[in-house]
């Protein structure tokens, strides 16, 4: 466990993510952290937390902002498996403080990911540059008088994933054969494309970490 001043140096923004499902340790972890907030009052019940990790829900909601950016292959939470909606109930007297408490919520909840492993990136234009789909605020079951405010998506980053493909790229070209390590720099550079296409990393430095994988698969003919 990293100290808390750690954490808050180190949680980056995670726009790349493995398919695989976080475990529900993992996810109540992230949501103590949330309710440990502070909150204006203390007004607990005037706010929301809703979880989403069922594929077709997603992928749905996927496809209907893809539409509402005209691109159909954008993905607003970046195929992060776990999506978490924060909504509020706004105040009659039009004090918008919800929005204050909800922010609190999602960064705390980052730097519990960021505590224990996990990538997380928050999603604030999801809902509100997006015209919001009934069907996805239906499937959040809010209760009467609540709205979405904000999002946080979560899982596994992939940056973890490339690190480990290339380095078993290595390996593999000092213990291992020929195939073993093209099928392995395969798997490693279809990675590095992935997240150079997503701006996690700069296109000319996953040109050159390709490169440099390359050289060694071919030292091995």
């Amino acid at each position: 466990i990293m100290d808390t001043l750690t954490a808050i140096a180190t949680r980056r923004s995670t726009r790349v993510y493995k398919p695989e499902q976080i475990s529900d340790s993992q996810l109540q972890t992230v949501l103590a952290a949330g309710w440990a907030s502070p909150v204006g009052h203390g007004a607990y019940d005037e706010l929301y937390i809703s979880v989403v990790q069922n594929p077709k829900i997603l992928e749905n909601f996927a496809e209907y902002c893809g539409q509402a950016f005209g691109n159909p292959k954008y993905n607003p939470f970046y195929g992060a498996p776990t999506l978490i909606v924060i909504s509020a109930k706004p105040k009659d007297d039009g004090q918008m403080v919800y929005i204050a408490d909800v922010g609190c919520i999602l960064e705390n909840m980052q730097l519990a990911a960021t505590d224990i492993g996990l990538g997380s990136v928050y999603l604030w234009a999801l809902l509100n540059r997006i015209p919001q789909s009934p069907q996805f605020v239906a499937s959040l079951e809010l209760p009467e008088g609540f709205k979405p405010v904000s999002a946080l998506a979560l899982g596994y980053p992939a940056k973890a994933a490339i690190r480990n493909a290339a380095r078993k790229v290595v390996a593999v070209t000092e213990t291992g054969s020929p195939e073993e390590a093209k099928a392995t720099f395969a798997t490693a550079t279809g990675l590095i494309d992935k997240a150079s296409r997503k701006g996690i990393i700069h296109k000319n430095a996953a040109n050159r970490k390709k490169s440099r994988l390359a050289k060694k698969v071919n030292a091995m003919d």
